[in-house]
């Protein structure tokens, strides 16, 4: 993580397959992957990890806001709201995703 703050993206995509080699179902590391892909412009990569990340952990709303920020990115309004929609679902009373959801609203 210390990588993509810095704007290290090959060194923090490096350094998170390795944690995805050690630990394959690890959420945080594909919800982190996404996000370096995200930055990198490599949005169907992105959108693999980021997914996978909700696969393992349903119930994760920093993996499903960043799914819906790719989303937005693309123009992909339908799949944002999808995507919120199916977050809310699973934790309705989360502040982020219902300030998220507002700000799809308008």
């Amino acid at each position: 993580m210390a990588h993509h703050l810095a704007g290290r993206l090959a060194a923090a995509e490096a350094a998170l397959r390795e944690a995805l080699r050690l630990r394959p179902d690890h959420p945080l590391a594909h919800n982190s992957l996404g996000v370096v892909l995200m930055d990198d412009g490599r949005a169907a990569d992105a959108e693999t990890h980021l997914r996978r990340a909700l696969e393992i952990l349903p119930a994760y709303p920093t993996a499903a806001l960043n799914l819906v920020a790719l989303y937005e990115q693309q123009g992909l309004r339908a799949e944002a709201r999808q995507a919120l929609d199916a977050a809310l679902r699973l934790s309705p009373a989360d502040p982020a995703l219902l300030e998220q959801s507002a700000a799809l609203g308008r």
